[in-house]
């Protein structure tokens, strides 16, 4: 226990003489000591009080907050209770100023915490606090006694933690409690630190570590050292913290990884001349061109192949084949588990039949099969498992189209993500969103360690066809969500690795190309948002700004012809990078182009003026004279990915989607870049949650151009313009705050509208799909920047200030500001009157079809003008058969200019009604199409119902698609 001060002692002793008939109890200390400073202080019913009055009116009181019943007076009413509650938040083991009932109302320019009710206590030597203080040390025990610290923590609390308070890393706007970056200390309490703020302080660094053999790459000193002596970039600047890797305070850092690596591998870290790992598995054979997101690809004679490395200079031994010696099989996805014991691979043995999961023992040889599923599905196309990746607690997961439903594009079926337990062999689908997944791997450092990432194939909206990392925690605390904040050139970062220092390398591509490789970049997120071309340093409004992505070998590349293509990066535990490479000139447009790659190692330096990684050294490796070598992975012992709690019941029937802000999304989605103001709309009224359909490939399938009236390139069996069947989960307005909620059934993937007045889709939505899982929290969105601080304190260091003003970047949030107390969720945003959520369900699901909704309109409403040998302004809405469609539905979705997305009348690849010309000319509304309205402020068909509108308009929101949902879905 730390010494208690002269003041807090000599209240102690005063108190201790005020008993009378015999020496009194800690409760009677509390009786007559601190229960009248909580009747003066804090029994106000909008404080910690609550009346019988208010419980009947509906006021929910929760037990886990420091709550008691007082009368009109705020006086209370029951002093056990408020006994009890008060024990709940004391800690009797340490110094009681550690307790959160003192530092809650303590001011927190001397340590305090943020409170609503204010500063009640101006400074330590405050009477009543003292008091509270003296009735802690009397207590024998309370909620808040920790457990003593164990060996390592201890470690970190002597050694490192000096350290980094010493660098002021600790500071509110670096990486204080408040700081919008994600690594958070706890600063203590003047200069002292309670056992709980070491814990925190552990938790967070441990993270910051590179535990895998080199300490000297671990975040926590890189973004500290001179960037000429293995620094990286750190927006705080390098060159105010530590002086090189000779300073002093390195080796408590140094030591500390490495007692940690002991402790949870049995392994010690690298010598200098040490391996950093111990053999390579590679596949080996004939690397043909092919679409990444197409999984089912037969490419028999390939090999996985094991080269020992012999010595630290990398020496490689003599190759042994692992799998494919015996020929005519394809081999795919190696991947090395944690204790570099085993191998994970996809295996393929025939046409016939997909890639099954298999797991191989390095010291044995010996494979097991681990799936036994794959082969053609009911509904159509080649179910298949890929790309095994090692999870938390010993489980695999790998991507799979075992659900056999067709993903988003329409063009093949669904990959979605699964975990399987070795152990017991149950098999859980961890993603069921449309878009396909491909290379999970999981992340180990910083605030996304444990998580699982992947690249997404994110096509909803034609245009946009983005793929890029995405990841998830296994526990589900967020939802599936991007990994950076990068707004690329590259429509395709392939294949997103953790390097050692906590920053990730990726393989850059184009989706138009045939892929095979493209270039390498580095990304590190905690820079802030990609920036485009027009922006200037002038009017970026980050301090210390730095571009996230930093591409490498930017020389190599040329106008679509590349002399040098990478593939598979696979970082190693020193910082380099084992990647396989192939020499160009080399034509990525053509199939037919014959490519063959070696293993080289990559080293990565800083470059000195702060522009981020270059490649200084490529060194060829591994190669084959007649034959590709790719894929490599490193065997070697790493830490394993560390479990993270569930946030999720498997038991529930829905998840909660809580969104605190859909105004302020639109704005960022509006404006990624970090420059220029966030503009809100004042247009948005409601929200429309739309919901994916499943189906089989026997469903949806591709449509040839020539089939189609006006060789539309994007026809499939559902429609033109890419969209597949969905329907309105829910519809609900907005509250006054710009948020709502609403309880999703579980199981279900769907995407967000912003709304207008008259319910058309307005705005910026995103171009993604969101799952759910049972009993999962999904939050979503930020609050409106005028009414509160929360985006400048959380978002800003990214996206940059609301108003655009760099001044308003790094803004301490009002203590009264929360995001989750909206007015969607609480009367008021009284946090006593929780709402319930809308319930999504059958009863709130809404579908349209083509023929039985939209052409009897037509038919009514359009087809005598617009019909027979000469349709007026030559557009047919005549019900007659095409080879898949109908004249009609084939005219709306004809090419033209007067739509977006390259479309006269309908905006189907945008699926908005807003920028449809046709809603223009019926409404006479001047909206966000390209055309004009013939007759501006007049509608063009008088007797269309509003009803009939609206089904328009929700037709072409949905995506204008021919076939509406099944009546049966899974």
């Amino acid at each position: 226990m730390v010494r208690p001060s002269p003041e807090l002692s000599a209240a102690l002793a005063l108190l201790l003489t005020l008993g009378c008939g015999g020496e009194p109890t800690a409760r009677d200390l509390f009786v007559d000591t601190v229960v009248p400073v909580f009747d003066r202080s804090c029994g106000a019913a909008i404080c910690h009080g609550y009346t019988a009055e208010g419980v009947a009116s509906g006021e929910d009181i929760n037990p886990d907050l420091f709550l008691y019943e007082v009368d009109d007076q705020g006086q209370h009413l029951d002093v056990e209770q408020i006994y009890v509650q008060a024990l709940r938040i004391i800690n009797t083991v340490e110094d009681p100023g550690f307790s959160s009932l003192v530092r809650k109302p303590l001011a927190e320019g001397y340590g305090g915490f943020p409170h609503h009710g204010g500063e009640n206590f101006r400074t330590p030597t405050d009477g009543d606090l003292l008091a509270i203080e003296a009735w802690i040390m009397a207590e024998d025990a309370g909620g808040e006694d920790p457990e003593p610290l164990d060996a390592h923590e201890q470690l970190f609390a002597d050694d490192v933690q000096p350290v980094l308070i010493g660098l002021g890393c600790a500071s509110a706007n670096c990486h204080g409690s408040a700081a919008a970056v994600p690594y958070r200390l706890q600063p203590g309490l003047d200069g002292l630190f309670d056992i709980a703020s070491t814990r925190a302080n552990y938790e967070a660094s441990i993270h910051m570590l590179s535990l895998d053999g080199d300490p000297l790459q671990s975040r926590l000193l890189a973004k500290s050292l001179p960037l000429y002596d293995g620094g990286v970039v750190h927006r705080g600047g390098n060159i105010a913290f530590l002086r090189g890797v000779d300073d002093d305070r390195v080796a408590p850092i140094t030591a500390w990884a490495c007692e940690e690596r002991e402790h949870r591998t049995g392994e010690s870290c690298l010598e200098e001349t040490d391996a950093p790992l111990s053999g390579v598995v590679a596949l080996r054979g004939e690397l043909t061109p092919q679409d990444p997101f197409g999984a089912d690809d037969w490419s028999p004679g390939t090999e996985l192949v094991y080269w020992p490395v012999l010595d630290g200079d990398l020496t490689a031994g003599d190759p042994v084949v692992l799998v494919g010696a015996e020929g005519d099989v394809d081999v795919r996805d190696p991947a090395v588990d944690p204790t570099g014991t085993q191998v994970a691979y996809s295996l393929r043995t025939s046409a016939d039949t997909g890639h099954e999961i298999w797991i191989l023992d390095l010291a044995t040889g010996e494979s097991t099969a681990i799936t036994d599923d794959a082969g053609p599905a009911a509904t159509g196309g080649m179910m298949t498992h890929r790309d095994p990746a090692w999870g938390p607690d010993g489980t695999l997961w790998y991507v799979s189209s075992r659900d056999g439903m067709v993903a988003e594009s329409g063009q093949g079926l669904d990959l979605d993500i699964y975990q399987v337990d070795l152990d017991t062999g149950v098999t859980t689908r961890r993603s069921i969103t449309p878009h396909i997944e491909r290379k999970p791997t999981f992340y180990r450092i910083g605030e996304v360690h444990g998580e699982i990432s992947f690249t997404t194939l994110r096509n909803t909206i034609r245009d946009q066809a983005v793929a890029h990392a995405f990841r998830f925690p296994p526990g589900l605390k967020t939802e599936y969500h991007q990994h950076f904040g990068v707004t690329a050139p590259e429509d395709l970062l392939w294949d997103t690795r953790e390097l050692a220092d906590g920053r990730y390398v990726s393989v850059l591509g184009d989706l138009d190309n045939v892929w095979i490789g493209g270039r390498l970049g580095v990304l590190d997120r905690n820079m802030g948002a990609e920036w485009s071309s027009e922006a200037t340093w002038d009017t970026v409004a980050l301090p210390n700004y730095t571009e996230p992505l930093v591409r490498l070998d930017a020389d190599a590349a040329s106008e679509g012809v590349t002399d040098r293509l990478y593939r598979d990066p696979a970082p190693l535990a020193d910082g380099r990078v084992l990647v396989a490479v192939a020499e160009g000139p080399l034509d990525l447009a053509d199939p037919e182009a014959e490519v063959q790659t070696a293993i080289a190692v990559l080293t990565l330096d800083e470059d000195e003026h702060g522009a981020g990684p270059e490649l200084t050294d490529r060194t060829l490796w591994l190669s084959d004279a007649t034959r590709s070598i790719w894929d490599p992975e490193p065997v070697m012992v790493t830490v394993p990915v560390p479990e993270r709690p569930m946030k999720w019941d498997p038991e529930a029937e829905t998840a909660l989607l809580k969104h605190n802000g859909l105004p302020m999304i639109d704005a960022i989605l509006a404006n990624l870049f970090p420059a220029g103001p966030k503009t809100l709309r004042d247009d948005l009224v409601g929200v429309r949650v739309i919901e994916s359909v499943p189906v089989g490939a026997d469903t949806w399938f591709p449509v040839a151009a020539e089939e189609t009236m006006f060789g539309s390139d994007d026809a499939t069996s559902v429609g033109i313009g890419g969209f597949g069947p969905s329907r309105v989960l829910a519809q609900l307005p907005l509250a006054g705050d710009g948020t709502f909620q609403l309880a999703i059934p579980a199981g279900v993937a769907f995407r967000i509208q912003g709304l207008d007045d008259q319910g058309r889709a307005a705005g910026h939505p995103h171009n993604r799909w969101i799952d759910t899982h049972p009993g999962q929290v999904i939050p979503q969105g930020a609050p409106r920047h005028d009414e509160d601080q929360f985006y400048a304190a959380r978002c800003a260091a990214c996206h940059g200030s609301a108003d655009g003003d760099p001044n308003a970047v790094f803004i301490a949030p009002d203590v009264m500001t929360t995001a989750s107390v909206t007015l969607s969720r609480y009367e008021d945003q009284d946090p006593r009157r929780p709402i319930a959520a809308t319930v999504a369900g059958d009863e709130t699901r809404k579908s349209l079809d083509f023929q039985a909704d939209v052409a009897p309109i037509l038919a009514e409403h359009c087809a005598s003008c617009h019909g027979g040998d000469s349709p007026a302004g030559g557009l047919d809405l005549e019900d007659t058969a095409t080879t898949w469609f109908s004249v009609a539905y084939e005219s709306l979705l004809q090419p033209g200019d007067e739509s977006t997305g390259g479309r006269r009348y309908v905006a189907a690849d945008d699926a908005s009604a807003r920028r449809s010309w046709l809603i223009e000319q019926l409404t006479g509304d001047e909206l966000d199409a390209p055309g004009h309205p013939g007759s501006p402020g007049e509608p063009h068909v008088a007797d269309l119902t509003a009803d009939d509108l609206g089904t328009l308009v929700l037709w072409i929101d949905l995506g204008a698609t021919w076939q509406g949902p099944p009546e049966e879905t899974p």
